[in-house]
């Protein structure tokens, strides 16, 4: 699923081997499957997200968030791909609400440095630097230090961005990951994320 949908963006070939599984299939794979399940979820609902039909995608969502057989894992899978979508729709409060759980319950799951990184953002938004910097400390806990993926290398260097109050030239001084070019592309991401609190 995960190759049909980011490689070959085939979103109407996930949807249809979802919605041809069979609710022993489903019951088998989910008892079984784990952090497999969920992330297999979220590449659902983001193909469901992708081919316009966001009614199915929440629905999907809100089933994992709101139901009880939930793990935190699963929370904090979906609810990121869920929260995310909610903040591209500009429906934010909705959004932090699940960042605000996912931070809570999950601190230091790979994919809780989303929440963290909209928490600190909307602390900044707020003129609170001292906790907007410690939520942005949060971020790179989630990857202890360790960013894998583009997404992650990007979260990351907003990240130290806000612990220098968004200064491209102090994050070079205590770093020599990120190049300056990364980190200018990145400031202006943010910036336009600040914009949307």
């Amino acid at each position: 699923a995960r190759k049909l949908h980011f490689d070959i963006h085939n979103d109407a070939a996930v949807i249809r081997y979802w919605e041809n599984l069979t609710p022993v299939t489903i019951n088998q794979f989910a008892s079984e499957g784990g952090s497999v399940w969920y992330n297999y979820l979220a590449v659902v609902f983001l193909s469901y997200i992708d081919n316009e039909q966001a009614d199915k995608a929440l629905a999907l969502a809100e089933q994992i968030i709101n139901g009880e057989s939930s793990t935190p894992e699963g929370y904090v899978i979906v609810g990121t791909e869920y929260a995310l979508y909610n903040m591209r729709q500009g429906n934010v409060k909705k959004a932090m609400e699940t960042f605000e759980w996912i931070a809570k319950e999950s601190p230091t799951h790979r994919r809780a440095a989303h929440a963290h990184y909209w928490l600190a953002l909307q602390s900044y938004a707020k003129g609170d630097k001292i906790k907007s910097k410690q939520r942005a400390c949060s971020v790179s806990l989630c990857y202890s230090g360790k960013p894998a993926l583009l997404e992650e290398w990007e979260l990351d260097a907003k990240a130290l961005l806000i612990k220098v109050d968004l200064d491209v030239a102090a994050s070079l001084s205590i770093q020599h990951f990120y190049r300056k070019e990364f980190l200018e592309k990145n400031l202006s991401r943010l910036s336009t994320e600040l914009q949307s609190l």
